[in-house]
């Protein structure tokens, strides 16, 4: 009936199962930050825009990123969790821009 539609055997895809124990840890920043980085400005301004508090995902693949996201992300955020597969740190999670940081990018 449809001479057009050859049939085709299904390419084989190698399935990647992320496999190894999931563990999420709390994380507690007690700095207070005056300042703000173009970092942070770039990722929180989403929060200030819309009046809402989005959860903003960052993957720690090196030491360097990590860096950046506990010096100039986390300690303008009231809920911080880590991300652990295999005792390997993953992502970090923010969520709740703290008032401080909400006035701040506000002015």
């Amino acid at each position: 009936m449809y001479e057009w539609i050859k049939e085709v055997e299904e390419p084989i895809y190698p399935y990647k199962e992320e496999s190894g124990e999931l563990r999420i840890q709390s994380f507690q920043s007690n700095t207070s930050l005056d300042k703000m980085s173009p970092v942070f400005q770039l990722f929180a301004s989403v929060n200030v825009i819309f009046n809402q508090d989005f959860l903003s995902s960052f993957p720690a693949p090196t030491n360097h990123a990590l860096n950046i996201i506990h010096n100039e992300i986390v300690p303008h955020y009231s809920e911080v969790k880590q991300i652990f597969i295999d005792e390997k740190l993953i992502e970090i999670n923010v969520r709740f821009l703290k008032e401080e940081s909400r006035n701040m990018l506000t002015n």
